[in-house]
C-alpha cells in the first residue's frame, strides 16, 4: 500500500502524527556517524594495502602487486559506493581522508629506523592510484537520484 508523503491510514495513533517526516534526511548525528565510519574504511584500505605492496606473487605467469592494486581497485569500489549510499560525490573526501592520513605515516621513516612505504615503484604506483582511485570516484560516481525511481 503506498501512500503519498504525510497521510496516514484512518485508525493510526495520534501520537505518529505529530512525528516529522522527511525522506532521505538523516539526522545530523547520523551523517557524523556515516562519515567517521567512512574515514576508517579509508584508513583500513590504506592499512591493508601498504603492508601488500611488497608482495607480487605471479597469476598464471604475470606478476600482479598487490599494493598498487589494493590502492587502484580498493579505492575505487569504495569511492564509488561511498557516492552511491551517500547520494553525494563529496562524501568521498572522508574516506580519501582516512587514506591519506593512514598513508603518510606509514611512508615516514621511524627513530627505530623502520619504514612500511619504500622508494621502489610498488610503493609510489600505490601511492599515485591510491589518490588518483578516489579522484576518479567522486568524479564518475553516479549520485542516487532524490526523486522517485521511475522520474516522476
Amino acid at each position: 500500500m503506498s501512500l503519498p508523503t504525510g497521510e496516514w491510514p484512518a485508525g493510526q495513533p495520534a501520537a505518529l502524527e505529530s512525528i516529522p517526516h522527511e525522506r532521505g534526511r538523516p539526522s545530523p548525528l547520523a551523517r557524523v556517524g556515516t562519515l567517521a565510519v567512512l574515514v576508517v574504511v579509508g584508513a583500513e584500505l590504506a592499512f591493508c594495502g601498504a603492508f601488500l605492496v611488497p608482495s607480487v606473487p605471479h597469476v598464471l605467469g604475470i606478476t600482479v602487486p598487490l599494493g598498487p592494486a589494493v590502492g587502484l581497485l580498493g579505492n575505487l569500489a569504495a569511492g564509488l559506493w561511498v557516492v552511491r549510499v551517500t547520494g553525494s560525490k563529496l562524501a568521498v573526501g572522508a574516506p580519501a581522508l582516512g587514506w591519506l592520513l593512514c598513508v603518510v605515516p606509514l611512508g615516514a621513516r621511524r627513530p627505530e629506523g623502520d619504514l612500511v612505504l619504500t622508494n621502489g615503484g610498488n610503493a609510489l604506483a600505490f601511492l599515485l592510484l591510491g589518490a588518483l582511485a578516489w579522484v576518479v570516484a567522486a568524479m564518475a560516481g553516479r549520485a542516487a537520484s532524490p526523486g522517485p525511481p521511475d522520474g516522476r
